[in-house]
């Protein structure tokens, strides 16, 4: 659950940036360091602190067998970056397991370093 609150804050500010910044639909956005600094910001590319990420995540769905893999910067900041004991750590891999109604969600940093769990599950 905490999985998808954090996505949802990621598209909630990916969204309300952009009326913020003036623009009106159907008109672009004139590109800028700031620009470029805050959208690498909304991404996994960068941590709060502006650590790089390394590179990718490995997803492994145990509920669905399937794996794949996203580069940091495809997901928001939330799933790619892990704040343990006031140090950004990135994510390299994500592992759900578990059942379809309630899901396990593991995230593992550099060396395999456990960062969080999550459980998700529907509403009692």
């Amino acid at each position: 659950m905490r999985l998808i609150q954090r996505w949802l804050i990621n598209c909630i500010i990916v969204i309300s940036y952009f009326p913020a910044s003036g623009c009106l639909s159907g008109q672009n956005v004139p590109i800028t360091q700031q620009n470029i600094k805050e959208a690498n910001q909304m991404t996994g590319k960068t941590s709060p602190s502006g650590v790089i990420h390394p590179g990718q995540i490995l997803f492994e769905d145990r509920v669905d067998n399937r794996q794949w893999t996203k580069q940091a910067d495809e997901v928001p900041q939330g799933i790619a970056w892990v704040n343990v004991e006031s140090v950004w750590k990135p994510v390299i891999r994500i592992e759900i397991t578990g059942t379809v109604q309630k899901r396990s969600i593991t995230k593992y940093g550099e060396n395999g370093e456990f960062l969080e769990t999550t459980i998700q599950s529907p509403r009692p």
